[in-house]
């Protein structure tokens, strides 16, 4: 069963191409982990869903 991480940013545009080659990267050293990226308002109700093993904000950011 593959694990599931989820990269959170406010643009989205190059988060996004830091999950698709960080997954290929792990595929080729033999991990089945897949990364996403989405914006904070998808990336809000994916952690409400519980629907990733893990969570990364990029860039760093106050949730104040």
């Amino acid at each position: 069963m593959s694990k599931k991480a989820l990269i959170i940013c406010v643009g989205g545009m190059s988060s996004s191409m830091i999950a698709k080659k960080t997954t290929e990267e792990l595929a080729k050293r033999g991990q089945d982990i897949v990364v996403d990226a989405l914006g904070v308002i998808e990336g809000e109700k994916m952690i409400k869903d519980k629907a990733f093993d893990l969570f990364l904000v990029s860039p760093p950011m106050s949730l104040s």
